[in-house]
Protein backbone atom coordinates (compact mmCIF):
# COMPACT_ATOMS: atom_id res chain seq x y z
CA UNK A 1 0.00 0.00 0.00
CA UNK A 2 1.20 3.48 -0.97
CA UNK A 3 3.03 5.41 1.96
CA UNK A 4 2.00 8.69 0.52
CA UNK A 5 -1.64 8.67 1.65
CA UNK A 6 -0.01 8.49 5.46
CA UNK A 7 1.38 11.72 6.22
CA UNK A 8 -0.66 14.89 4.32
CA UNK A 9 -3.65 14.60 6.84
CA UNK A 10 -1.26 12.99 9.59
CA UNK A 11 0.91 15.54 10.06
CA UNK A 12 -1.85 18.07 9.75
CA UNK A 13 -3.83 16.97 12.72
CA UNK A 14 -0.06 16.48 14.67
CA UNK A 15 0.38 19.85 14.07
CA UNK A 16 -2.94 21.11 15.51
CA UNK A 17 -1.94 19.19 18.57
CA UNK A 18 1.32 20.72 19.21
CA UNK A 19 0.27 24.21 18.40
CA UNK A 20 -2.79 23.11 21.39
CA UNK A 21 0.47 22.24 23.58
CA UNK A 22 2.24 25.67 23.08
CA UNK A 23 -0.28 27.36 23.70
CA UNK A 24 -0.97 25.54 26.88
CA UNK A 25 -4.34 24.02 26.07
CA UNK A 26 -3.36 20.22 26.47
CA UNK A 27 -4.82 17.32 27.11
CA UNK A 28 -7.70 17.08 28.91
CA UNK A 29 -9.74 19.29 25.87
CA UNK A 30 -7.08 18.07 22.79
CA UNK A 31 -7.21 14.34 23.74
CA UNK A 32 -10.70 14.02 25.25
CA UNK A 33 -11.33 10.43 26.38
CA UNK A 34 -13.92 8.57 24.38
CA UNK A 35 -17.34 7.65 25.89
CA UNK A 36 -16.42 4.06 25.03
CA UNK A 37 -13.43 2.85 25.67
CA UNK A 38 -13.00 -1.08 25.09
CA UNK A 39 -9.90 -2.88 23.83
CA UNK A 40 -11.81 -4.51 20.86
CA UNK A 41 -13.04 -0.90 19.23
CA UNK A 42 -9.60 0.30 19.67
CA UNK A 43 -8.19 -2.83 17.88
CA UNK A 44 -10.87 -2.58 15.63
CA UNK A 45 -9.79 1.21 14.96
CA UNK A 46 -6.60 0.05 14.60
CA UNK A 47 -6.88 -2.45 11.81
CA UNK A 48 -9.30 0.65 9.81
CA UNK A 49 -5.73 2.29 9.99
CA UNK A 50 -4.57 0.56 6.64
CA UNK A 51 -7.97 0.81 4.93
CA UNK A 52 -8.10 1.44 1.44
CA UNK A 53 -10.61 4.51 2.00
CA UNK A 54 -8.92 7.74 2.69
CA UNK A 55 -11.58 8.81 4.95
CA UNK A 56 -12.12 5.72 6.95
CA UNK A 57 -8.16 5.39 8.00
CA UNK A 58 -8.43 9.55 9.13
CA UNK A 59 -11.42 8.80 11.10
CA UNK A 60 -9.98 5.94 12.87
CA UNK A 61 -6.03 8.12 13.33
CA UNK A 62 -8.22 10.93 15.00
CA UNK A 63 -10.52 8.42 17.26
CA UNK A 64 -7.38 6.60 18.35
CA UNK A 65 -5.64 9.75 19.14
CA UNK A 66 -9.00 10.75 21.38
CA UNK A 67 -9.10 7.66 23.21
CA UNK A 68 -6.01 9.40 24.90
CA UNK A 69 -3.06 6.99 26.45
CA UNK A 70 -5.71 4.52 27.22
CA UNK A 71 -5.62 2.92 23.81
CA UNK A 72 -1.21 2.29 24.40
CA UNK A 73 -1.05 -1.23 24.94
CA UNK A 74 -3.20 -1.38 21.31
CA UNK A 75 -0.83 0.46 19.43
CA UNK A 76 2.36 -0.96 21.04
CA UNK A 77 1.54 -4.11 18.76
CA UNK A 78 0.28 -2.05 16.48
CA UNK A 79 3.66 -0.41 15.72
CA UNK A 80 5.10 -3.40 14.84
CA UNK A 81 2.22 -4.03 11.90
CA UNK A 82 3.55 -6.06 9.26
CA UNK A 83 1.41 -3.49 7.21
CA UNK A 84 3.71 -0.25 6.62
CA UNK A 85 0.64 2.36 6.70
CA UNK A 86 -0.50 0.89 10.02
CA UNK A 87 2.84 0.84 11.47
CA UNK A 88 3.23 4.13 10.82
CA UNK A 89 0.46 5.57 12.05
CA UNK A 90 0.49 3.67 15.14
CA UNK A 91 4.01 5.15 15.90
CA UNK A 92 2.69 8.49 15.25
CA UNK A 93 -0.60 7.97 17.32
CA UNK A 94 1.58 6.50 19.88
CA UNK A 95 4.11 9.73 20.29
CA UNK A 96 1.52 12.08 20.42
CA UNK A 97 -1.00 10.52 23.47
CA UNK A 98 2.21 9.38 24.95
CA UNK A 99 3.84 13.22 24.91
CA UNK A 100 0.45 14.33 25.94
CA UNK A 101 -0.35 12.05 28.52
CA UNK A 102 3.50 12.62 29.79
CA UNK A 103 2.92 16.66 29.51
CA UNK A 104 -0.12 16.18 31.86
CA UNK A 105 1.30 14.26 34.27
CA UNK A 106 4.01 16.47 34.30
CA UNK A 107 2.51 19.03 34.93
CA UNK A 108 0.46 17.68 38.12
CA UNK A 109 3.85 16.49 39.42
CA UNK A 110 5.17 20.71 39.26
CA UNK A 111 2.08 21.63 40.70
CA UNK A 112 2.75 19.06 44.04
CA UNK A 113 5.42 20.61 44.87
CA UNK A 114 5.82 19.21 48.81
CA UNK A 115 4.89 15.93 47.15
CA UNK A 116 1.42 15.66 49.31
CA UNK A 117 -0.82 14.72 46.51
CA UNK A 118 1.56 11.98 46.07
CA UNK A 119 2.19 12.18 41.85
CA UNK A 120 4.45 10.25 40.01
CA UNK A 121 6.24 9.70 36.73
CA UNK A 122 8.37 7.40 35.92
CA UNK A 123 11.25 6.37 37.79
CA UNK A 124 10.23 8.86 40.83
CA UNK A 125 9.96 6.20 43.24
CA UNK A 126 13.68 5.09 42.57
CA UNK A 127 14.90 9.24 42.37
CA UNK A 128 13.10 10.04 45.26
CA UNK A 129 15.10 7.15 47.63
CA UNK A 130 18.11 7.21 46.30
CA UNK A 131 18.84 11.12 45.00
CA UNK A 132 16.29 13.48 46.71
CA UNK A 133 12.87 14.19 47.01
CA UNK A 134 12.44 18.09 48.02
CA UNK A 135 11.56 20.36 45.60
CA UNK A 136 15.18 20.77 44.33
CA UNK A 137 15.10 17.50 43.91
CA UNK A 138 11.78 17.31 41.94
CA UNK A 139 13.14 20.31 39.45
CA UNK A 140 15.79 18.63 38.93
CA UNK A 141 14.15 15.31 37.83
CA UNK A 142 11.67 17.01 35.69
CA UNK A 143 14.51 17.97 33.56
CA UNK A 144 15.97 14.68 33.23
CA UNK A 145 12.27 13.54 32.67
CA UNK A 146 12.09 16.42 30.12
CA UNK A 147 15.63 15.41 28.30
CA UNK A 148 15.11 11.47 28.15
CA UNK A 149 11.32 10.83 28.24
CA UNK A 150 11.44 8.17 26.00
CA UNK A 151 14.20 6.06 28.39
CA UNK A 152 11.90 6.85 31.69
CA UNK A 153 8.83 5.36 30.04
CA UNK A 154 11.11 2.33 29.05
CA UNK A 155 12.31 2.48 32.42
CA UNK A 156 8.77 2.55 33.97
CA UNK A 157 8.26 -0.90 31.79
CA UNK A 158 10.93 -3.03 32.94
CA UNK A 159 14.93 -3.57 33.32
CA UNK A 160 14.85 -5.13 29.59
CA UNK A 161 13.24 -2.35 27.80
CA UNK A 162 14.82 0.35 30.04
CA UNK A 163 18.52 -1.41 28.72
CA UNK A 164 17.41 -1.86 25.18
CA UNK A 165 16.62 1.98 25.10
CA UNK A 166 20.04 2.80 27.47
CA UNK A 167 21.53 1.07 24.47
CA UNK A 168 20.66 3.16 21.97
CA UNK A 169 20.96 6.22 24.07
CA UNK A 170 24.34 5.61 25.33
CA UNK A 171 25.85 5.47 22.15
CA UNK A 172 24.50 8.76 21.05
CA UNK A 173 26.23 10.48 24.14
CA UNK A 174 29.66 9.07 23.93
CA UNK A 175 29.49 9.95 20.24
CA UNK A 176 29.36 13.47 21.83
CA UNK A 177 32.26 13.08 24.27
CA UNK A 178 34.88 11.28 21.94
CA UNK A 179 36.44 12.84 19.51
CA UNK A 180 35.54 12.18 15.64
CA UNK A 181 37.79 12.51 12.43
CA UNK A 182 37.71 15.61 10.00
CA UNK A 183 36.62 14.05 6.53
CA UNK A 184 39.73 13.21 4.16
CA UNK A 185 41.66 12.46 7.38
CA UNK A 186 42.61 16.20 7.96
CA UNK A 187 43.22 15.35 11.87
CA UNK A 188 40.52 15.07 14.86
CA UNK A 189 37.53 16.77 15.37
CA UNK A 190 37.30 17.85 18.94
CA UNK A 191 34.71 16.44 21.84
CA UNK A 192 31.57 18.13 21.96
CA UNK A 193 30.28 18.45 25.68
CA UNK A 194 28.11 16.09 26.79
CA UNK A 195 24.52 18.23 27.42
CA UNK A 196 23.87 17.74 31.27
CA UNK A 197 20.49 16.20 31.66
CA UNK A 198 20.94 14.06 28.98
CA UNK A 199 23.69 12.16 30.53
CA UNK A 200 22.51 13.12 33.99
CA UNK A 201 19.51 10.87 33.00
CA UNK A 202 21.35 8.38 31.55
CA UNK A 203 23.55 7.83 34.68
CA UNK A 204 20.38 7.63 36.94
CA UNK A 205 18.94 5.09 34.75
CA UNK A 206 22.22 3.29 34.56
CA UNK A 207 22.64 3.31 38.09
CA UNK A 208 20.19 1.11 38.65
CA UNK A 209 21.25 -2.77 39.46
CA UNK A 210 18.14 -4.28 38.05
CA UNK A 211 19.56 -3.23 34.49
CA UNK A 212 22.20 -5.99 33.75
CA UNK A 213 24.41 -3.59 31.81
CA UNK A 214 26.78 -5.34 29.24
CA UNK A 215 30.20 -4.04 29.09
CA UNK A 216 29.75 -2.28 26.06
CA UNK A 217 27.26 0.25 27.66
CA UNK A 218 28.90 0.18 31.03
CA UNK A 219 31.97 1.64 28.72
CA UNK A 220 29.86 5.02 27.17
CA UNK A 221 28.49 5.13 30.15
CA UNK A 222 31.54 5.86 32.28
CA UNK A 223 32.81 8.06 29.41
CA UNK A 224 30.12 10.23 30.60
CA UNK A 225 31.05 11.44 34.46
CA UNK A 226 34.11 12.90 32.86
CA UNK A 227 32.51 15.46 30.13
CA UNK A 228 32.95 19.20 31.38
CA UNK A 229 29.32 19.21 32.17
CA UNK A 230 28.95 16.71 34.56
CA UNK A 231 31.98 18.38 36.43
CA UNK A 232 31.04 21.55 36.88
CA UNK A 233 27.85 20.03 37.82
CA UNK A 234 29.59 18.12 41.15
CA UNK A 235 31.90 20.87 41.60
CA UNK A 236 29.69 24.65 41.11
CA UNK A 237 26.57 25.77 41.11
CA UNK A 238 24.22 26.16 43.84
CA UNK A 239 24.73 24.41 47.18
CA UNK A 240 21.49 21.72 46.91
CA UNK A 241 21.36 21.41 43.25
CA UNK A 242 25.49 20.28 43.05
CA UNK A 243 24.56 18.22 45.89
CA UNK A 244 22.03 16.55 44.45
CA UNK A 245 24.25 15.93 41.01
CA UNK A 246 27.08 14.62 43.41
CA UNK A 247 24.30 12.23 44.75
CA UNK A 248 23.29 11.20 41.44
CA UNK A 249 26.63 10.66 39.94
CA UNK A 250 27.96 9.02 42.71
CA UNK A 251 25.43 5.86 43.02
CA UNK A 252 26.85 5.97 39.49
CA UNK A 253 30.40 5.20 40.50
CA UNK A 254 29.24 2.73 43.04
CA UNK A 255 27.70 -0.19 41.04
CA UNK A 256 29.13 -3.02 39.87
CA UNK A 257 30.59 -3.52 36.93
CA UNK A 258 33.97 -4.81 35.45
CA UNK A 259 37.12 -4.29 37.24
CA UNK A 260 38.33 -2.14 34.64
CA UNK A 261 35.45 0.18 34.17
CA UNK A 262 34.91 0.08 38.51
CA UNK A 263 38.61 1.17 38.98
CA UNK A 264 38.11 4.23 36.32
CA UNK A 265 34.75 5.18 38.24
CA UNK A 266 37.02 5.05 41.50
CA UNK A 267 39.52 7.13 40.27
CA UNK A 268 36.95 9.65 39.09
CA UNK A 269 35.13 9.60 42.53
CA UNK A 270 38.69 10.14 44.40
CA UNK A 271 39.35 12.50 41.78
CA UNK A 272 35.83 14.76 42.64
CA UNK A 273 35.79 14.01 46.43
CA UNK A 274 32.72 11.35 46.09
CA UNK A 275 32.41 9.53 48.94
CA UNK A 276 29.57 7.40 48.11
CA UNK A 277 32.68 5.35 46.31
CA UNK A 278 33.32 4.21 49.49
CA UNK A 279 31.71 1.11 50.13
CA UNK A 280 33.05 -0.17 46.99
CA UNK A 281 36.44 0.35 47.21
CA UNK A 282 35.96 -1.04 51.03
CA UNK A 283 34.71 -4.03 49.71
CA UNK A 284 37.59 -4.53 47.20
CA UNK A 285 39.75 -4.36 49.69
CA UNK A 286 37.65 -7.01 51.51
CA UNK A 287 38.36 -9.84 48.96
CA UNK A 288 40.30 -12.82 49.98
CA UNK A 289 41.42 -13.46 47.11
CA UNK A 290 45.29 -12.83 46.62
CA UNK A 291 46.36 -9.66 44.38
CA UNK A 292 47.20 -9.89 40.93
CA UNK A 293 48.56 -8.17 38.46
CA UNK A 294 45.22 -7.90 37.20
CA UNK A 295 43.76 -7.13 39.67
CA UNK A 296 46.20 -4.76 41.44
CA UNK A 297 45.24 -1.36 39.69
CA UNK A 298 41.60 -1.77 41.24
CA UNK A 299 43.26 -2.27 44.66
CA UNK A 300 45.86 0.72 44.25
CA UNK A 301 43.03 3.01 43.13
CA UNK A 302 40.69 1.42 46.30
CA UNK A 303 43.28 2.53 49.15
CA UNK A 304 44.01 5.78 47.37
CA UNK A 305 40.42 6.65 47.12
CA UNK A 306 39.78 5.49 51.28
CA UNK A 307 43.14 7.57 51.73
CA UNK A 308 41.73 10.77 50.59
CA UNK A 309 37.91 10.38 51.72
CA UNK A 310 38.37 7.37 54.36
CA UNK A 311 38.80 7.94 58.23
CA UNK A 312 41.05 5.77 60.87
CA UNK A 313 37.80 3.21 61.21
CA UNK A 314 39.35 1.71 57.52
CA UNK A 315 42.77 0.70 58.70
CA UNK A 316 41.22 -2.72 59.33
CA UNK A 317 40.92 -3.18 56.27
CA UNK A 318 44.51 -2.33 55.15
CA UNK A 319 46.02 -4.06 57.73
CA UNK A 320 46.01 -7.63 55.40
CA UNK A 321 48.18 -6.00 52.81
CA UNK A 322 51.18 -5.62 55.06
CA UNK A 323 52.43 -8.63 53.60
CA UNK A 324 51.60 -8.05 50.30
CA UNK A 325 54.06 -7.61 47.79
CA UNK A 326 52.76 -7.06 44.47
CA UNK A 327 53.35 -4.52 42.94
CA UNK A 328 50.86 -1.87 42.82
CA UNK A 329 50.89 -0.95 38.83
CA UNK A 330 53.10 -2.53 36.36
CA UNK A 331 56.68 -0.94 36.47
CA UNK A 332 58.39 1.73 36.20
CA UNK A 333 56.32 1.94 38.97
CA UNK A 334 58.00 0.36 41.67
CA UNK A 335 55.65 0.84 45.16
CA UNK A 336 54.28 -2.65 46.30
CA UNK A 337 50.72 -3.16 47.49
CA UNK A 338 52.68 -3.31 51.35
CA UNK A 339 53.83 0.28 50.72
CA UNK A 340 51.07 1.35 49.85
CA UNK A 341 48.89 0.11 52.69
CA UNK A 342 51.02 1.31 54.97
CA UNK A 343 51.17 4.83 53.50
CA UNK A 344 47.79 4.79 53.70
CA UNK A 345 47.56 4.05 57.31
CA UNK A 346 49.93 6.40 58.39
CA UNK A 347 48.07 9.10 57.04
CA UNK A 348 44.29 8.14 58.09
CA UNK A 349 46.40 8.00 61.27
CA UNK A 350 47.24 12.00 61.07
CA UNK A 351 50.87 11.35 60.85
CA UNK A 352 53.51 12.52 58.79
CA UNK A 353 54.62 10.19 56.96
CA UNK A 354 57.88 11.38 56.42
CA UNK A 355 59.05 10.45 59.81
CA UNK A 356 58.15 6.65 58.47
CA UNK A 357 60.51 6.53 55.77
CA UNK A 358 58.35 8.32 53.20
CA UNK A 359 60.78 11.22 53.24
CA UNK A 360 60.11 11.33 49.28
CA UNK A 361 56.14 11.56 48.93
CA UNK A 362 54.86 14.27 46.50
CA UNK A 363 51.15 15.10 47.21
CA UNK A 364 48.99 14.60 44.04
CA UNK A 365 45.33 16.52 43.86
CA UNK A 366 43.69 13.77 41.95
CA UNK A 367 45.31 10.77 43.67
CA UNK A 368 46.28 11.74 47.10
CA UNK A 369 50.04 11.00 46.29
CA UNK A 370 52.81 10.71 43.64
CA UNK A 371 53.14 6.52 43.43
CA UNK A 372 56.88 5.95 42.71
CA UNK A 373 57.88 8.57 45.51
CA UNK A 374 56.95 6.41 48.00
CA UNK A 375 58.78 3.53 47.27
CA UNK A 376 61.43 2.14 49.52
CA UNK A 377 64.84 2.12 47.57
CA UNK A 378 65.44 -1.11 49.33
CA UNK A 379 63.53 -4.09 51.36
CA UNK A 380 66.08 -3.13 54.54
CA UNK A 381 64.31 0.27 54.05
CA UNK A 382 60.85 -0.97 54.12
CA UNK A 383 61.42 -3.25 56.86
CA UNK A 384 62.69 -0.13 59.15
CA UNK A 385 59.89 1.41 58.31
CA UNK A 386 57.30 -1.21 59.24
CA UNK A 387 58.88 -1.84 62.53
CA UNK A 388 58.92 2.09 63.57
CA UNK A 389 55.32 2.31 62.94
CA UNK A 390 54.88 -1.09 64.69
CA UNK A 391 56.37 0.10 68.03
CA UNK A 392 54.09 2.96 67.82
CA UNK A 393 51.03 1.46 67.10
CA UNK A 394 51.50 -1.62 68.87
CA UNK A 395 50.29 -3.44 65.99
CA UNK A 396 51.79 -6.54 64.53
CA UNK A 397 52.91 -6.82 61.39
Amino acid sequence: MALRRFFHRDIVASAIFLAGVCAGGLAPVALAQAPNNSPSEARELVGQLGNDQFSVRESAYNQLIQRGIDAKPVLLLASNSQDAEVKLRARRILSIIVDADYQRRKAAFQADHDGSANTTLPGWEVFKETVGSDEPARILFVQLQDAETSLFEAYEQGPDKALEVLKERSQKAYDRVQPGMRRGGRGPVPAANVNLPNAAALLFVGSDPRIELTDEIATRLTALPTSQAIRDAINQGEQRTRQLYRTLVGRWVARDMNMQLLAENLAFASGNNLKEALPPAIEILKSSEPTTAENSRLRTVAMLLISKLGSREHVRHLEPYYGDTQLCLPPPVRVQMRDLALWVTIRLNSKDARDYGFEGARQNDSTGVDLNTIAFKDNDARQLAFKKWSEVTKSPK
